[in-house]
């Protein structure tokens, strides 16, 4: 991929995706902070203020806060009868790094000293926690749709409630007057924030995975991956598949030879806190035409399968793929690379954009547990809409698998390349102009003839048939090739 059409894609992605998928960052130390905080604190999501603000049948009551986001509180009942117990909290987070961070819920941290490490945490005849976003709102919660700005601080309110119980037979725990507990209000980063390093380390630097087509190269390398992979069967051998993936916890050594193979580009470091990014390499024919992508030949006897025209596929996500409650939010990206006329390949390159979808939590090798996300059944989210050029945008639908979106023949793309390639071809043939401009020009005018038939006059005829996930980065380059021309 070009810088440009990167820089290009940065830019385009940071108005497409928008609070997405999220890496958390795991709490590894405790500072108690006491009254006004002078010192500067480093970067990070911190809890800077917990301030009572209502109560009922509470007799003392105390907060304790932790940084980054950690609160405890000591709740003494008023008296031993049943009665409903409460303590409402402001609490104001504040932002110092330049992510956005949204709100995931609350978790109990046990065991700490000091705290009787609590565990009635929402449960029945425990303390169970809400949170709103406004006090005054008797109807409105502080949910995953809310966030905290970078830069910037951010205040929401938690109501702490428990009943007490005279003690009987057959009554439910807890019978105490008095509970301690320690939460941890979770907050994580939007993938969105991060993007230009998921971008730059991880699509970028699977191009040049792909690219690297040495004996004995990456791609090499990854190509047999496949194949061993193929040939392995998966659990008790009752599985074959093309794909590979660095999925936590597979009982394969996929995990290792993924990462080896991005040589430690499948992490993103926030606030100091390294978040994993989970891949899954798919080596799949996609749009039905034979002179993109490569072929592959694998397996033996009757598990031996031939695939002409394959393209790669690149699944990603940063979503915690422990648990099925919902889909977790996976991109996905399209690589493919065209045939030359001796049969051979050209270069490999990211076609069209990175599509957000979903995809059902399932276990690795096509077990029937946790730790890995179908890719079979992976579905485009909502409408996407994605800028091109000025004057040429398209948009896919929602639930689309990503084999519908690549076949797509769009007009208006071909027009846009067929007018691009005419102002491209008069500037090539009337040689008056010379320079790094017209020499980066000519270079992806004469990449594109794979889309083209050259008339010999200074016209060419674009072929009518070109699925609009290929011609999509020659458009943006052609354009940007194009841009110092303009008005001469």
């Amino acid at each position: 991929m070009k810088k440009s059409f990167l820089v290009i894609c940065l830019v385009l992605l940071s108005f497409s995706v928008l609070f997405t998928s999220v890496g958390f960052a795991r709490l590894t130390d405790y500072m108690t902070l006491h009254g006004d905080i002078e010192a500067d604190l480093p970067e990070g999501l911190f809890i800077i203020s917990v301030k009572e603000v209502a109560s009922t049948n509470v007799e003392t009551v105390s907060a304790k806060y932790f940084s980054p986001t950690n609160v405890a509180v000591t709740m003494n009942a008023s008296g031993d009868k049943r009665t409903t117990n409460n303590v409402t909290y402001e609490i104001v987070v504040l932002n110092r790094t330049d992510y956005i961070y949204t709100y995931k819920g609350v978790e109990c941290t046990r065991n700490l000293s000091g705290y009787n490490g609590n565990t009635y945490i929402n449960q029945s005849n425990g303390i169970s926690i809400t949170t709103k976003d406004n006090l005054s709102d008797t109807s409105g919660t502080f949910n995953s749709q809310d966030t905290v700005g970078p830069r910037s601080t951010r205040t929401f309110y938690a109501t702490y409630s428990y009943t007490t119980a005279r003690w009987s037979w057959g009554s439910a725990p807890p019978r105490e007057t008095e509970l301690a507990t320690l939460v941890n209000y979770k907050f994580a980063v939007n993938v969105d924030s991060v993007e230009d390093v998921v971008v730059e380390r991880t699509f970028s630097h699977f191009e040049t995975i792909l690219n690297d087509t040495e004996s004995g190269g990456n791609y090499e390398s990854l190509l047999d991956m496949l194949d061993d992979k193929y040939q392995g069967g998966g659990v008790n051998n009752q599985w074959q598949a093309t794909y590979i993936g660095n999925v936590t916890g597979s009982h394969s050594s996929d995990s290792r030879r993924v990462n080896e193979l991005f040589g430690g580009e499948l992490s993103i470091e926030i606030d100091g806190v390294t978040t994993n990014v989970t891949v899954i390499i798919k080596h799949e024919p996609l749009d039905n035409n034979d002179a993109t992508g490569d072929d592959y030949e694998i397996g033996t006897g009757n598990d031996y399968i031939h695939a002409e025209g394959c393209e790669m596929t690149l699944y990603m996500t940063t979503d915690d793929l422990s648990s099925t409650d919902s889909d977790p939010v996976v991109y996905a990206s399209v690589f493919t690379c065209n045939r030359n006329a001796d049969g051979s390949l050209g270069d490999w390159f990211m076609a069209g954009d990175m599509f957000k979808g979903t995809a059902p939590v399932i276990g690795y090798e096509g077990e029937t547990s946790t730790g890995s996300f179908h890719t079979d059944t992976w579905l485009s989210s909502g409408t996407q809409t994605f800028e091109v050029i000025d004057g040429y945008s398209y948009t896919i639908r929602g639930s689309q698998k990503i084999s519908d979106i690549v076949q797509v023949v769009d007009t208006k793309a071909i027009s846009t390349l067929q007018t691009l390639l005419n102002e491209a071809a008069t500037l090539v043939y009337e040689g008056n102009y010379s320079g790094s401009a017209m020499d980066y020009l000519t270079d992806v005018y004469t990449r594109a003839a794979y889309y083209y038939t050259d008339n010999g006059n200074g016209t060419v005829t674009v072929h009518s048939d070109l699925a609009r996930y290929r011609i999509v980065p020659f458009i943006r380059e052609l354009a940007a090739a194009l841009a110092p021309f303009e008005g001469l």
